[in-house]
């Protein structure tokens, strides 16, 4: 399977941004409607099934129906775009590219539970330039272009986020996926913090735009896991990179923190 890459900047004016952006909304919300169409039934319903050979990698036929109804809005609409998600791959367009996840966390999202989320990115070559994340059961809509970012619970009139000024790393809540994917160095930063959280998935990077978590460490990370995630924490005031403190586009082993003090105190922690 071809994936993602890095390639020449698109250069998108501020008026057609804010039309990507309203789009990205609708793929978002109409991909909601399939996911809760399959959510909390008995796992025989949804089709589970394992992609992996050495590790448990559910999907399920809401993500697959999903991704495929999102595709075909994005063909319709934007014929020229290219289309990179997560089950069906990577399909080049003209330099811009749609990014999807169908489901982030569909372990949770399997079991009942609802750290999940459906993300949706525009990728211009270089980073994604607006993102939502939407949580359909309980209609929270997050999205944001990097330089603002907002919450709409409902439909309700959009709040601004705004990520925490706490710059004390012993008084943060830090959330990571797993203690045992940590090296023992990096189990041992986090455990420094006020309180670890586990799991979460898109969910924790969006409550770090909202201020209520101040770090998050996930390894592993596919471009459609945290591209629609940045332009929200960027808008928000945060600060996410690759653990080198690269671009973190193309996924890799991530560090989102709440504002950029604190976020080179985590880098010179962790590394």
């Amino acid at each position: 399977m071809t994936s993602l890459r890095f390639s020449e900047k698109v250069l998108v004016e501020k008026a057609i941004l804010a039309e990507y952006l309203e789009f990205a909304k609708y793929l978002a919300v109409e991909a909601g409607d399939t996911a809760l169409n399959y959510f909390r039934v008995q796992q025989d319903e949804i089709g589970l099934a394992n992609k992996s050979l050495n590790a448990f990698d559910p999907v399920t036929k809401a993500d697959r129906e999903i991704e495929s109804k999102v595709r075909s809005l994005i063909s319709e609409r934007y014929p020229e775009h290219g289309i990179f998600g997560e089950e069906e791959g990577y399909l080049e367009g003209n330099g811009l590219t749609w990014v999807i996840d169908p489901i982030d966390g569909t372990r949770a999202y399997m079991s009942g539970l609802l750290h999940w989320g459906i993300l949706v990115a525009l990728f211009d070559g270089t980073r994604p330039i607006l993102g939502v994340m939407y949580q359909p059961y309980t209609s929270e809509l997050f999205f944001g272009d990097g330089n603002f970012s907002y919450i709409s619970v409902r439909g309700e009139k959009p709040k601004l986020l705004k990520s925490s000024p706490i710059k004390n790393f012993s008084d943060t809540i830090f959330a990571t996926d797993t203690l045992e994917v940590l090296s023992g160095h990096e189990r041992s930063v986090a455990e420094r913090s006020r309180l670890v959280r586990l799991g979460g998935d898109c969910y924790v990077f969006s409550m770090l735009a909202m201020g209520l978590i101040h770090v998050v460490f996930e390894k592993g990370l596919k471009p459609y896991d945290i591209q629609a995630l940045i332009p929200i924490i960027e808008g928000a005031g945060g600060v996410i990179t690759t653990l080198d403190g690269d671009n973190p586009s193309l996924g890799g082993s991530i560090i989102a923190t709440a504002n950029p003090e604190l976020h080179e105190d985590v880098l010179r922690r962790l590394t």
